[in-house]
């Protein structure tokens, strides 16, 4: 369903691949015959070449490594943060890295729901490895 989110993650991914799981399908109204081989058998003539499946599955792939890499570099940035200043309280008037982890908040409310999130165990994890708050509040202001 477009415009829905997915649990299909990239580990996902890669889980399904390692135990041999096959990202082509067989659709018996799109068969395209396999091209004839030397020994001129033109082979079962029901393979399916992906058709626009495929291609939406690897562009689908394509996004979920980008999200991946972009995930990995704004949890690198964090990181460097929680380095330079000794926590993890990155305001979020620090453009790029401040919504990012306010953004991880709400993930982590839809992770502990049950619900469908982009975070997943292993990103947890990493977070409270660098002693990521959750329940992160902004300063009240001064007057």
């Amino acid at each position: 369903m477009r415009g829905e989110r997915s649990a299909m993650t990239l580990e996902r991914i890669n889980k399904l691949e390692e135990i041999g799981f096959e990202w082509k399908w067989k659709h018996p109204g799109k068969r395209k015959k396999i091209d004839a081989g030397e020994d001129g058998d033109e082979g079962e003539g029901d393979a399916y070449d992906g058709g626009d499946g495929a291609r939406r599955e690897r562009k689908r792939s394509g996004y979920l490594e980008r999200a991946e890499r972009q995930w990995r570099k704004q949890f690198e940035l964090l990181a460097a943060y929680r380095d330079e200043h000794g926590d993890c309280a990155v305001p979020y008037s620090k453009r790029g890295l401040g919504s990012w982890c306010s953004h991880q908040r709400c993930e982590y409310k839809y992770f502990l729901r049950g619900k469908k999130s982009r975070l997943t165990p292993e990103r947890v994890d990493e977070l409270e490895s660098v002693g990521f708050d959750w329940e992160f509040a902004k300063a009240p202001k001064k007057k």
